[in-house]
């Protein structure tokens, strides 16, 4: 079970266009918001993940406005962890448990997922807040 001392929350590449154009957007966008507001209210440490920003652009406003002040880490793997900067920001927060949502669930969310398990995390996935360019692939 996650506790509120123990849990950070990891919303992974959020951002541009492709937000809006996954499967069932709405619904999704509507549950990563639900997340940012919860975390705040129960002071977890959020991370978050930009894949090529310059590419596929920044995290979308409403979710940065939910976070405040915030730092994305930009990558261009699939598997964040393999990223330096976001193995120590993961470590900083002292938390072992990671709930984990975002975009896409076949590719970004279940390589960084296994990525986390390996280096010794427990990982909860968000289901309703993860999706992908097609129901198929969120399913995957």
């Amino acid at each position: 079970m996650l506790t509120s001392d123990q849990t950070a929350l990891l919303m992974i590449d959020v951002q541009g266009k492709l937000a809006r154009t996954v499967s069932d957007s709405g619904r999704v966008l509507t549950n990563l918001e639900k997340l940012a507001r919860g975390a705040r209210l129960f002071g977890l440490p959020v991370i978050v993940t930009e894949q090529n920003p310059r590419g596929l652009g920044p995290t979308i406003p409403e979710i940065q406005k939910l976070l405040g002040d915030f730092a994305p880490i930009e990558k261009t793997a699939f598997n964040a962890c393999g990223d330096p900067s976001f193995a120590g920001r993961i470590r900083e927060t002292g938390r072992k448990q990671i709930l984990v949502c975002g975009i896409e669930a076949h590719v970004c969310v279940y390589q960084t997922v296994a990525g986390l398990v390996d280096l010794g995390y427990e990982v909860q996935v968000a289901a309703d807040a993860v999706s992908s360019r097609t129901p198929e692939n969120r399913q995957t």
